[in-house]
């Protein structure tokens, strides 16, 4: 049984999305169905990742550049779980993060969506987001962005929504 799905929409960037790859594959969790969405890209994606991962890895090949959102829900008619995660090409996700995911959902049944805390590619002390919030004019803005991790109480809590760059959706949410 698939526990969870992850959705990778991807353009011509295989440098970044094996980092991505590899750390699902690592998780504590097994059994996570993994899909890229190639937004057709100028490089064979598909023959690139077939060959390195085989059949642990699906890709689906766009005939035109649905861009973030579209190949989001192209990747989620495949998905064969009760929870898709998203993420940008270029994440990298902690070898526990899918099961950190899932026990989230079970101790709140009636959230949608699960946040993760994304840190900054080059300076992982930096937050990029913990989730988003509603700013004073009514755009939603990243948590604690560009904050020091260090120096922010981190905890579970509610938020507005989850950055799409790394988020966790119950499918019949």
């Amino acid at each position: 049984m698939t526990l969870m799905t992850a959705i990778i929409p991807t353009y011509s960037r295989y440098d970044l999305l094996t980092t991505c790859i590899d750390g699902l594959l690592n998780q504590t969790l097994g059994n996570i169905e993994i899909i890229i969405v190639d937004n057709a890209s100028k490089v064979n994606i598909q023959r690139i990742v077939e060959r390195r991962y085989g059949a642990r890895v699906t890709t689906l090949r766009l005939h035109r550049n649905f861009f973030f959102c579209g190949a989001v829900n192209h990747g989620a008619t495949l998905a064969k779980s009760d929870y898709i995660a998203v993420l940008n090409d270029d994440c990298m996700v902690s070898p526990g993060w899918a099961e950190t995911v899932l026990e989230t959902f079970a101790r709140y049944p009636s959230a949608g969506s699960v946040a993760s805390l994304v840190l900054n590619a080059s300076d992982k002390e930096l937050i990029n987001s913990a989730g988003d919030h509603l700013d004073i004019s009514g755009r939603p803005t990243n948590l604690y962005w560009n904050q020091r991790a260090s120096q922010v109480s981190l905890s579970i809590t509610q938020v507005f929504s989850a950055a799409g760059s790394c988020a966790a959706y119950r499918r019949d949410a």
